[in-house]
């Protein structure tokens, strides 16, 4: 429950500017994701694993994408050529911050009106 903050309203026309920051965390559903299912231009590699984190989560063993191309020879044969392989990152797992920006302005009679902004 957050503390009741008692202050004085901002002057007519006057401004206040606070910053906070939280911290959050997102439901157990919304901590992995499937690679699968997304149009990438790499592959997963096979034996990796078949979820990855999202920003929120954290896992030890992540799938690998890898970049190949064909390369065809003078003579006709042909070779898959790795040039890229990675784990793909892992989340922040946890809790994340949550930073809040509010812009008081004062109005007459001794009131504000407060616009709150989340990113």
């Amino acid at each position: 429950m957050p503390a009741v903050q008692h202050r004085k309203a901002s002057r007519a026309g006057g401004f206040d500017v606070t910053a906070t920051v939280s911290m959050a965390s997102a439901p157990a559903q919304l901590l992995t994701y499937d690679p699968s299912l997304l149009e990438l231009n790499g592959d997963l590699v096979p034996g990796s694993s078949t979820l990855a984190p999202t920003i929120a989560g954290s896992m030890q063993e992540r799938p690998q994408l890898s970049y190949s191309t064909e390369i065809t020879y003078p003579d006709g044969t042909s070779q898959d050529i790795e040039y890229a392989k990675f784990t793909l990152p892992n989340g922040a797992g946890g809790l994340f911050p949550l930073p809040m920006l509010q812009l008081t302005v004062g109005l007459p009679f001794g009131t504000d009106v407060p616009a709150g902004s989340c990113r």
